[in-house]
């Protein structure tokens, strides 16, 4: 079903972008007075066509959606009728013929610009901008930044939301520049770091990459020590743990995490370890020996189970709403940064 899914999306979104650029050629070739013979979404045999009133023009939707044309009269393609020749595509001067064929791209670039600028009128939701992991000695590290702080703005932008700035640190790293961060600490104090973004440029193409080179990431929300499935036969469920219970501590330690519980169980293969349990309001104690799996070539310990529990993911999230003019600039500007990450790539390949 995933793939599926995706493959949909896929044909969805290259439908609307093959019709809004050929749509800018119908409309900029009409209104120009060269006459349209047909508009066809689509390759291939037709699927589904009608004529228009003006011209009898043909549209048509067609099988192999990967594409599309806008089919003019054209002295080249044909015989055109006398009374029609100053209708032509070819009869018409250099700027006009100059002007349809843009059409198609610049109307791409325009309907991005208009895409954008509701998605911020909208309002666009993203995790909050406060540092979760450092790696000691990252450029982020070195650079003054630590777990807890609030990112506040990006060379002088605002910041609300973790990956607001995306676009624009992916430029920057193409680019190899260094990126003034604003941060706050959580007792106040405000701090400048530098960052230098200097790595391999395939990992602009993913935020992930960006975040490994700067060596932080976002403050996410927390998984909770609740379990949410037993595996069959897992050392989990020979001990007898069920959905819903919840980890409170492993020989004696205090656990409230998942990510505290994995960092017990992984080192402690073939081990046995006390749990201690909530269930259903009562305190319950079980010894479970995590079985050793191999990963990567190591022994780690598992004892078969997935989470169940999050912290409120409302506590880690934040939404940007901007106003007309401010969403209008920030989609301009996010435009123009997807076309220029997009031509500097294809120069790098």
């Amino acid at each position: 079903m995933d793939f599926l899914t995706s493959v949909f999306g896929f044909v969805l979104a290259i439908g609307i972008l093959v019709t809004v650029h050929e749509f800018g050629h119908f409309w900029v070739a009409r209104t120009l007075g060269v006459k349209v013979l047909k508009f066809s979404v689509g390759f291939g045999r037709s699927l589904w066509s009608w004529r228009g009133r003006r011209d009898d023009t043909e549209y048509a939707v067609a099988m192999i959606p990967l594409g599309g044309y806008v089919r003019m009269l054209d002295e080249s393609e044909g015989e055109v009728d006398a009374t029609e020749r100053h209708r032509a595509f070819n009869r018409k001067p250099l700027w006009v013929r100059t002007a349809v064929v843009v059409a198609g791209p610049a109307f791409n670039f325009l309907f991005a610009i208009v895409a954008y600028w509701a998605i911020f009128m909208i309002g666009v939701d993203g995790v909050r901008p406060v540092v979760g992991d450092v790696v000691e000695d990252s450029v982020a590290h070195q650079a003054g930044l630590r777990s807890g702080d609030t990112v506040v703005s990006i060379d002088g932008r605002r910041t609300q939301t973790w990956g607001e700035h995306r676009l624009y640190l992916m430029d920057r790293l193409l680019d190899g520049e260094s990126v003034v961060y604003e941060a706050r600490r959580e007792n106040g104090e405000r701090i400048i770091a530098e960052i230098a973004l200097d790595g391999d440029v395939s990992d602009a193409l993913s935020p992930a990459g960006i975040e490994r080179i700067m060596g932080m990431s976002p403050r996410l929300p927390q998984l909770e020590a609740v379990v949410g499935d037993v595996v069959g036969g897992s050392p989990a469920q020979v001990a007898g743990l069920r959905d819903g219970d919840r980890i409170v501590s492993i020989d004696g330690e205090a656990v409230s995490t998942w990510r505290e519980l994995v960092e017990v169980v992984m080192p402690n293969a073939e081990q046995p370890l006390s749990f201690g349990i909530e269930r259903d309001g009562e305190r319950l104690e079980v010894r479970i020996t995590p079985a050793a799996t191999e990963v990567d070539g190591r022994q780690v310990g598992r004892i078969g189970i997935s989470p169940g529990g999050a912290s409120p993911a409302s506590d880690y999230l934040a939404s940007v709403e901007l106003g007309p003019l401010q969403s209008l600039g920030r989609a301009v500007e996010n435009t123009w940064l997807m076309s220029e990450l997009t031509l500097k790539m294809l120069y790098r390949m």
